[in-house]
């Protein structure tokens, strides 16, 4: 069974002209939302209550108390600071190449 499709020329200049929209921004997909769903659209009902950890407080939060000061933090630091230049030595072969020219300059 052969079918047969007859195109005309202005059918296939709109297949190719005819360009793809770009997705709506949120803002324009929750108007759209709006007129099609009134009150009902899921953005305008109201969120739920944030989640509360055990304590009773917001996740993520802390007192002030709980906070390390800052001359902990600098303590902190400077302990960081001076084991790192500990591990810092130098290389075997660079301190074999510095004793090497120290000898030669010393001859």
């Amino acid at each position: 069974a052969v079918v047969s499709t007859q195109s005309t020329g202005d059918d296939v200049l709109k297949d190719i002209i005819t360009v793809k929209k770009n997705r709506a921004g949120q803002r324009a997909r929750q108007k759209q939302w709006e007129e099609k769903y009134g009150d009902k659209a899921k953005h305008l009902s109201k969120p739920e209550t944030v989640k509360k950890s055990k304590s009773g407080k917001k996740p993520g939060k802390r007192k002030v108390e709980d906070a390390p000061s800052a001359q902990e933090i600098m303590k902190r630091l400077k302990a960081e600071e001076k084991k790192k230049q500990s591990e810092k030595s130098e290389h075997p072969s660079w301190l074999a190449k510095k004793t090497a020219n120290i000898t030669i300059s010393s001859n």
